[in-house]
């Protein structure tokens, strides 16, 4: 099993906010009530652990992704949310 297959493995931060540890960069999620916030999206790869995550963290839909800058480790995956 390669990097990539890994699910990503959440770790809680405070009570909506988690820490993403990712293949090529972290992502950070909080989820809220109304929807939830993902910061940075470093693979393609990483999309659908992310997405998995979202579907079973937060109780609402994804609302905002924040870059914390333009490079590809922290927006490669974009296009595809």
């Amino acid at each position: 099993m390669t990097t990539h297959e890994i699910p990503l493995q959440p770790q809680l931060l405070s009570k909506t906010v988690y820490f993403l540890p990712a293949e090529g960069g972290n992502i950070g999620l909080c989820a809220g009530k109304d929807g939830a916030l993902l910061v940075d999206i470093p693979q393609a790869s990483e999309v659908a652990h992310a997405q998995a995550s979202l579907d079973s963290l937060a109780p609402g839909p994804l609302r905002f992704l924040v870059n914390t800058h333009a490079h590809g480790d922290h927006v490669a995956g974009n296009a595809i949310l």
